[in-house]
């Protein structure tokens, strides 16, 4: 499954204020700012995930849960992502693109999956996707985007006919991910069974048509850069905090 690495748990509540923090980065031009140390607190306890770059490509994410994610890019591109448990290589996901760098072919494996997606760009800038699962076709769709962010999935089902649109909406402020060399291609993937987070700006808001099990809504802080360093959650009464470089 794919794990975007910021802001993992599902939000079941609405919040949907925000305000501003002091910043904990010493970065100060917004073109360089990188998310390096996450940290997610619950009732029971915190994990806490830290980030590795080679220059402005994501290296790895370590957290002390025994998770390790290694990113391998070809050029500028993300086209492998490695998750690791306790040492163990737990799944492989691979991406391929066209020859104008876009995201053509994704595939998540693992020894209990084997999922592949296929993407084709439209002229009235929707982008087509078709999942595979375990060697059946299993939905269909289309992703339509505002900028480098993902405002509309629609799923169309093959097993039960049904058709799910899930709707994002977002804030004007800055997301950690806008600096990291090719990551808006990885938010991209896997959309069909996957929710995803913005790369120019932060999920306020989802919603999918079929059932609002997993609607939410989020609470942000920002830093002097508007980049957010606190996200609250009501999945455990979670609060996730982000430290720059």
């Amino acid at each position: 499954m794919k794990k975007v690495i910021l802001f993992l748990s599902a939000i079941t509540i609405t919040l949907s204020s925000c305000s501003s923090s002091d910043s904990s980065s010493s970065t100060t031009n917004v073109d360089d700012v990188l998310p390096i140390k996450i940290t997610d607190t619950y009732n029971d306890g915190s994990v806490v995930s830290n980030i590795t770059y080679n220059g402005k490509k994501i290296k790895q994410v370590s957290s002390n849960d025994g998770e390790l994610i290694k990113y391998t890019y070809t050029g500028d591109l993300i086209t492998k992502v490695e998750t690791f448990y306790d040492g163990e290589l737990d799944t492989t996901e691979t991406l391929t693109y066209n020859a104008s760098g876009q995201l053509i072919g994704y595939t998540d494996i693992s020894d209990f999956w084997d999922n592949q997606e296929t993407y084709t760009y439209n002229s009235d800038g929707t982008v087509s996707f078709t999942r595979i699962a375990d060697g059946t076709f299993y939905s269909s769709g289309s992703i339509t985007m505002i900028g480098n962010d993902v405002s509309q999935v629609v799923i169309n089902y093959d097993d039960t006919g049904l058709t799910s649109t899930n709707t994002y909406t977002y804030d004007t402020s800055y997301s950690p991910f806008k600096n990291i060399v090719g990551y808006k291609w990885y938010l991209l993937a896997g959309l069909s069974e996957n929710q995803t987070q913005g790369f120019d700006h932060n999920v306020l808001s989802y919603t999918e048509s079929l059932s609002s099990f997993s609607n939410y809504t989020s609470t942000y802080q920002y830093n002097s850069l508007n980049f957010p360093v606190s996200i609250l959650t009501s999945d455990d009464d979670a609060l996730t905090t982000i430290q720059y470089n």
